[in-house]
């Protein structure tokens, strides 16, 4: 056995259960991603804490939980944090599985719905409101998301281009969303709601969120509209505030869950490394490997603040590699 993995169950044995099993969102009110969430909680009927983050860099707070990990929102149970919202809807289920987001005689489908509702629809909505609404957002938001990318600060006059050659990719893929609530059901999959409906919801809801409200302007399909509307009355379960003080404290007071080690090839457990966004869209965390199989890779690193932490990411869409020696 190698030192790192010497190291790694040593850490193991001193695991305790969490102290804290309830539900802490870390999410901001705009954030489409955060209101897929907010849904799926108002669905399961799930009591949460809400952590309110800067919508911009820098979030001390929130990346000392994370790593660096800076996308929205996280998922925090005692000390440990669960990055991405297809993690995020994972772990709910698994934990509150009725009713379920997932048919279980649909599930491909459902997963097909649901990636390209968040990859190549959801960014002609978010391209197409934010350049629609330029003026209407501040300098530090268009500077972020264009850092976030590794670009510079673009013009307005830029970003309003951005936002109407985005519209013309939007208003093809409207037809696809009405054919698709065009089958006779209430739900996109049957007579209740799946992940897909919250996927593809999240991305016209952001449509409506900004003073220039644009939903009318590509669709006005009453089965779209109706849709919409049902979604909606779902609500957000029971949330209550928390300050990120008191999030960083109940993750130091905790401890990560104990996890089975396992790891394919040369990624063994024990071993550091780092994890990012195949899209490169937030920086790397690095920590001690906890495992990593074909549905998620965990971390375990260690804050000043926020202590002992274990991070989870998705592997679907996420880069891992070992950390080189200095």
């Amino acid at each position: 056995m190698g030192r790192h993995s010497h190291c790694y169950h040593a850490m193991v044995c001193l695991m305790r259960e969490p102290v804290m099993s309830e539900l802490i969102l870390h999410h901001y009110d705009l954030s489409p991603f955060a209101e897929k969430i907010r849904l799926v909680c108002g669905f399961k009927q799930l009591a949460w804490r809400s952590v309110v983050i800067p919508a911009v860099m820098p979030k001390p707070d929130y990346t000392a939980l994370t790593g660096g990990y800076r996308r929205t929102p996280s998922l925090q149970i005692g000390a440990d944090l669960y990055c991405d919202t297809r993690l995020i809807a994972e772990e709910l289920e698994a934990r509150h599985p009725s009713p379920t987001l997932y048919p279980p005689d649909q599930r491909g489908l459902m997963q097909v719905i649901v990636r390209w509702a968040e990859e190549s629809f959801f960014w002609s909505c978010a391209r197409t409101v934010v350049g629609a609404n330029a003026e209407h957002l501040p300098e530090t938001f268009h500077a972020d998301r264009a850092a976030m990318r590794g670009h510079a600060a673009p013009s307005l006059t830029r970003t309003r281009a951005a936002g109407q050659e985005a519209a013309q990719q939007l208003q093809p893929q409207m037809r696809w969303v009405e054919d698709l609530l065009g089958r006779g059901t209430p739900y996109l999959l049957g007579a209740m709601p799946s992940l897909a409906d919250f996927a593809l919801y999240h991305c016209l809801w952001f449509l409506e969120q900004l003073p220039q409200r644009l939903l009318e302007h590509f669709t006005r399909d009453a089965r779209v509209l109706d849709w919409m509307a049902r979604l909606a009355a779902i609500g957000h379960g029971e949330r209550t505030e928390l300050t990120p003080t008191e999030a960083l404290a109940i993750a130091r007071d905790s401890s990560p869950q104990a996890l089975p080690a396992h790891g394919p090839g040369e990624l063994v457990p024990g071993l550091p490394v780092c994890v990012e966004p195949e899209e490169r869209t937030s920086a790397p965390v690095q920590g001690t490997l906890v495992c990593i199989d074909a549905r998620r890779v965990v971390l375990q690193r260690e804050d000043p603040r926020a202590g002992l932490v274990q991070v989870h990411f998705p592997r679907l869409g996420y880069r891992v590699a070992p950390l080189l020696p200095h």
